[in-house]
Order: structure tokens, then sequence, then C-alpha cells
């Protein structure tokens, strides 16, 4: 089942069983093979700034072909919906979803301590996605009890709309959304904002996508 967010021009997915339960063996053997404290590293951009995330390179042996097949899905489904393609490379003919080449600019894994957040940023190259594979708490349970803000532990979408104001979508990722997957631009600025009432790691899987230059 595909879920459209119309105003930020997103997909959000799921994976099967089989495949999540793959792409879940290769986090635990990365868990298994780092300390917990070695779980830092890469930059985000962030409005031309460098932001350190608590984000770490590794490879997905078991299911890096399982993603890529996944992404590419929707982004067949993406295009053909809102022809995203033609409209950021000012095509003067509609091409094929599955007529250009992909190449996945790089995969991570991010590892997130509790009162960890990512900033407001965007990333590179055509599409992104970001895939949820373990939210150690409930959106019931989690809230910042001074302030009441009903955005802790959720992803967000910071768009303007068709007047020119700035907005937002709110995702409300907690554990009912593992195996989900988000396709949306790149350009598409987003954050994810912290949780507090569980000890656990947050990990999610991360990506982005551009156009081969065998595309012409």
């Amino acid at each position: 089942m595909i879920n459209y967010i119309e105003d930020c021009k997103s997909l959000i997915s799921h994976f099967d069983q089989f495949s999540f339960q793959t792409i879940k063996k290769d986090i635990e053997n990365i868990r298994q093979k780092i300390k917990q404290d070695e779980l830092v590293g890469d930059v985000l951009v962030n409005f031309q700034r460098s932001v350190v995330g608590d984000i770490e390179y590794h490879k997905l042996p078991l299911s890096e072909d399982i993603i890529k097949k996944k992404v590419i899905e929707l982004v067949g489904i993406h295009e053909a919906k809102y022809n995203y393609l033609a409209r950021m490379y000012n095509f003067t003919t509609e091409i094929p979803a599955n007529s250009p080449d992909f190449d996945f600019e790089r995969i991570w894994v991010n590892f997130q301590k509790p009162s960890g957040f990512v900033p407001l940023h965007q990333h590179s190259g055509l599409y992104s996605f970001v895939i949820w594979v373990d939210i150690p708490y409930t959106l019931k349970q989690d809230k910042i009890t001074e302030s009441e803000d009903h955005r802790v532990g959720t992803f967000e979408f910071v768009y303007t709309d068709c007047l020119g104001k700035l907005t937002s979508q709110v995702l409300p990722v907690d554990r009912s959304w593992q195996s989900r997957i988000a396709l949306f631009p790149a350009e598409l600025h987003h954050q994810v904002y912290p949780y507090y009432e569980s000890n656990d790691y947050r990990i999610t899987i991360s990506g982005n996508l551009k156009l081969s230059k065998k595309s012409g």
C-alpha cells in the first residue's frame, strides 16, 4: 500500500516481512561489530552548513539489493504520479520512469541516542529515502512533560505552500512505523525530533539517489 503525501510530493510504503527481517539481520551484525560509543560520524547539509550527526557508514551485504529494488520501485510510482524528473531537469518531452538510469550516491545507517535529533537539512541527489528499522517508543508514552510538545519523536517535512508560507508535514513516527520507508525529493527539507522515555537506540537507514550520467 502506498500513502501519498501530496503537499510535499512524498511516498510512504513498507517492506514485506521477509525483506524487513533481512534488513534487521544486517543491522544486528553491525551492532555486534562496533562499540556503542563508536556509533557516531558523518556530516549532514543544513542550509549549506555542516552539522555532525550520529551517523555511521556500514555495508548492508544481505539487504542492500532489497533496499535498492524497493527504492527504484517507489521512484517509478513517484514519477508516474508527479513527473518529478522532468520538472527538475526541464525535459521538453516526458521520459518514462524506467528509461533513465539511477545511481545510489550512498546508503547509511543512523544510530541515534535518546535526546538526539537531526536538525533541519536537505540532501544531495534527485531522491532521498529513509527506512525506520527500530523505533523504541510510542508517541502516546513519549512526551516532553514541561511543554507537552506533540512533535517529540516525530519526523517532519518543511516546505513552502502555494502562498509562499512556511508549512510542515509531521509524520507520527513511533514503534508502529518499523518496516516503513519514505521516498521524497532530495531537496525537501526535513528534520527529526528527539525522544526521551527510552534508553534504546533509534535506528534508521537513509540514502540518496541521483540520475546516472549514462542517462544523458
